[in-house]
């Protein structure tokens, strides 16, 4: 089975789906915990410290795509195994005033020079492994796709937009600067994929500490 963080490594995915609104306000949350409605507006993502983001751009006076591109730049930060630059997405937005939908793709490409044969199969058809053991459709820079997510994100921000890139993209750089919680999920993918890790110097010195999972 292929784990989680070795499909981040090929190639990471940001998908954004935008509720338009005007503004910030208090959240009415049912009995339940679950739901929650806003009154004039909301923003949802993968970790509350990205959903955060997003509503401090909302009451800076942004607007949804403003919203949106920073707390896109914010998941490759505090969620690095599902999302970042290294990437590409989709982005879906509703222009409310003229009735226009609009759509960005960003999906990451292959390669110019990539080829219908840069992997090399075996007799029954299957990738053979690399000199590492690795596969190297999900491990390796063959794996890797032309990032797609900054060029769509900035794509929508200065068309769609209303703030400057270092307005949106400050939130990020502070998350970074600062450090994030490790998530349980993370954690477990570091575990589990501590082989390759410890073989990229890169990979180790991110997620690893005197060679040992942070």
């Amino acid at each position: 089975m292929i784990s989680y963080l070795r499909r981040f490594k090929a190639s990471l995915w940001l998908t954004s789906t935008l509720l338009f609104f005007a503004g910030c306000a208090t959240v009415d949350v049912s009995e339940s915990g679950r739901d929650a409605i806003g009154r004039h507006g909301m923003v949802a993502a993968a970790k509350p410290q990205a959903s955060q983001v997003g509503v401090d751009i909302l009451k800076a006076g942004g607007n949804a795509v403003d919203a949106a591109v920073a707390v896109g730049f914010a998941l490759g930060v505090v969620e690095p195994n599902a999302s970042g630059i290294g990437g590409g997405g989709f982005m879906l937005i509703w222009l409310a005033e003229s009735g226009t939908v609009i759509f960005i793709d960003s999906r990451g490409k292959a390669p110019a020079a990539a080829t219908g044969d840069m992997f090399e199969l075996d007799e029954n058809g299957k990738v053979k492994p690399d000199d590492r053991g690795f596969n190297p459709v999900v491990i390796g820079g063959r794996s890797v796709a032309v990032p797609g997510e900054v060029a769509g994100l900035l794509i929508a921000l200065e068309n769609y937009g209303t703030m400057s890139r270092s307005e949106v993209i400050q939130p990020a750089i502070d998350h970074a600067e600062r450090g994030v919680p490790v998530s349980p999920v993370l954690a477990a993918m570091i575990a589990e994929n501590y082989e390759a890790l410890v073989t990229f110097p890169a990979s180790e010195e991110i997620y690893l500490t005197d060679g040992f999972p942070k």
